[in-house]
């Protein structure tokens, strides 16, 4: 599939969308705002809070593909700091929301990616290995967009023998191609551009595409059938 993630220079009056708070990014939560604060106050500049940020997303809020609460309210940033866990939608979310509290644009992106590692449980719970789609986060650093992925914690890629995934503030942290053994691991197949806030309709349309009544492992019966007002043609980034 055609790349069509387009990664550009952000103008000054441009920021200011991807550090606003909306529903699910609600920046100004007071949980958001004392945590993105108890986790950033030794930092001395913003690559080094969003570092911070990074690896407490990674290995603080612990991976779960299976959301034991599929309901909308927990799909906002507060709620996954509650809940203590989350899968890729809800993490890179969380990564975002806290990177825009401590003043650093974030944005949201999607990937269509085909898991060649993924396990027999999980392989028989959704019925494929595609997964679409998946979410990562992007955020603005030194004049530049980085895409970082803190989806998988350390003790989950120890056990699924894959490398973790390390963000220095200067580089693009993604999944690796391949696993510890040097075997096909993750492949990116196609990829959207960047959000300021989550396109519900996308997200909603494109689950029901790849899992169909399997969606419900992660979203409620009245979210998967709730309409939005959205243009669903300007939403539709995999063809």
């Amino acid at each position: 599939m055609k790349n069509t993630r387009q990664t550009l220079p952000v103008k000054p009056f441009e920021w200011q969308k991807y550090l606003l708070p909306n529903r699910e990014m609600n920046v100004e939560h007071p949980l958001v705002q004392s945590v993105a604060k108890e986790i950033t106050h030794k930092s001395t500049d913003e690559t080094e809070k969003v570092i911070r940020i990074f690896y407490f997303v990674r290995d603080d809020i612990p991976y779960n593909m299976y959301p034991k609460d599929t309901a909308y309210e927990n799909y906002r940033a507060s709620a996954v700091l509650e809940n203590g866990e989350g899968w890729c939608l809800q993490k890179s979310l969380l990564a975002a929301t806290l990177c825009r509290a401590v003043g650093v644009p974030a944005r949201i992106c999607f990937a269509e990616v085909v898991n060649h590692a993924l396990g027999k449980k999980a392989y028989e719970a959704i019925g494929t290995n595609h997964f679409s789609p998946h979410t990562y986060a992007e955020v603005y650093l030194n004049q530049k967009w980085l895409p970082i992925t803190p989806v998988f914690d350390a003790p989950l890629c120890t056990r699924l023998q894959v490398p973790t995934v390390e963000f220095d503030g200067a580089h693009p942290a993604m999944l690796s191609p391949v696993d510890l053994k040097g075997d096909p691991y993750m492949e990116y197949v196609s990829k959207t551009p960047g959000y300021d806030k989550l396109p519900w309709n996308f997200i909603l349309d494109e689950i029901k595409r790849v899992y169909k009544e399997k969606a419900a492992i992660w979203f409620s019966e009245n979210l998967l059938q709730e309409n939005s007002s959205m243009d669903k043609k300007g939403n539709q980034f995999f063809p």
